[in-house]
């Protein structure tokens, strides 16, 4: 599992925000980080805020997340998703974002490297963005060539 932490704005040292992601089968089973273009796979992510201010959000969490290929590949958005915000609950939110056979080019052989953008920001119950928002770009697979 790739791990990365979150900026704020404005810097608040009351708050702490930890994203967790890898490639899964259907079955929610970690694969290899190679994929077979004609399986179907899914990006789990993993969102835990932390700190003393974290019970005091409000609204949603919203994570999408961009799929860029190194190379002659597929360029693919997945989502976004929302969830409501609990206060005073465990502060851990999961998403799954699901790709379907075929879905991310190989390319040539021996296949494609891509690189999924996680982005992920909070946002009020206004719908006005948050102070927890950010990017991780730490996970990356290969979809193999045939």
């Amino acid at each position: 599992m790739v791990q990365c932490d979150f900026e704020f704005h404005p810097p608040n040292t009351s708050l702490t925000a930890k994203v967790e992601s890898e490639v899964q089968d259907p079955n929610g089973i970690p694969p290899a980080d190679v994929i077979d273009p004609n399986t179907p796979f899914q990006i789990f992510v993993r969102v835990t805020l932390g700190g003393t201010l974290t019970n005091s959000l409000a609204g949603d969490l919203v994570v999408k997340i961009g799929v860029e290929s190194e190379g002659t590949g597929t360029e693919k958005d997945l989502g976004p998703q929302t969830k409501a915000l609990v206060p005073c609950g465990t502060n851990v939110y999961e998403f799954i974002f699901p790709v379907a056979a075929g879905e991310l080019a190989a390319g040539s052989r021996p296949g494609t490297t891509y690189i999924a953008a996680i982005n992920m920001g909070v946002y009020d119950p206004c719908g006005n963005l948050g102070p927890v928002h950010g990017f991780c770009r730490e996970l990356q697979f290969l979809v193999s060539a045939p």
